[in-house]
């Protein structure tokens, strides 16, 4: 399993390749407004990506449904939230 973290909306490049990877952790408050524009692009170009968002905040249920997300972990983050998302992937993959 590859999986790659995304926390700073100007370390993402709309040209950057996502098809190496299996599962994106997306902090969505360090991401700002980004976050699901950031995800849809991740989905359109590798629609098998798992996408798991990150937050602190009550999230728009249907900015998700859109944004074709796998999970949500809540802040603070622990290793048992990581573990049960990694567990109940929309897409499971190799370990």
């Amino acid at each position: 399993m590859d999986a790659i973290i995304i926390e700073k909306s100007d370390n993402f490049s709309p040209d950057s390749s996502f098809l190496g990877y299996d599962v994106f952790f997306l902090d969505i408050e360090s991401l700002g407004y980004r976050g699901d524009s950031i995800a849809k692009s991740i989905w359109k170009e590798n629609n098998r990506a798992n996408i798991i968002m990150i937050t602190s905040e009550i999230i728009n249920g249907m900015d998700l449904f859109s944004a074709h997300i796998s999970g949500i972990i809540r802040k603070p983050v622990t290793w048992e939230g990581i573990r049960y998302e990694l567990s109940d992937l929309r897409y499971p993959v190799a370990q």
